[in-house]
């Protein structure tokens, strides 16, 4: 399974005006082009920013800290940068943002 970028997907599949809307067949095999062509989402480590982007939104991120998946509370950046998070039992916690890693999915073995 690859992850993909579907917003970009989305946007390519209403692009194209050539569809034909009473077609469905020629609609699904254009849909699934699309999909097998999307590029893969990368999954950098995710800066302070796009961790603000998160704050209170049902979002899974991997924190390496946890070594698991979160639901981001809040940012800070005042004193410091600091994360503060739901963990998968629903307790809270908070993590200085330079102190561990935040990622879309889980790291492959040896990144």
């Amino acid at each position: 399974m690859r992850l993909i970028d579907a917003d970009q997907v989305i946007s390519d599949i209403q692009s194209h005006n050539d569809m034909e809307e009473n077609n469905p067949t020629w609609r699904s095999k254009d849909v699934v082009m699309l999909l097998e062509n999307a590029p893969e989402q990368p999954n950098d480590p995710l800066t302070l920013e796009e961790l603000r982007e998160m704050d209170g939104k049902p979002v899974p991120v991997w924190c390496d800290k946890v070594n698991g998946y979160i639901f981001i509370a809040a940012t800070k950046t005042e004193p410091y940068n600091q994360v503060w998070f739901f963990n998968h039992k629903g307790h809270w916690d908070t993590v200085l943002y330079y102190h561990t890693k935040f990622y879309r999915r889980k790291p492959e073995e040896g990144t």
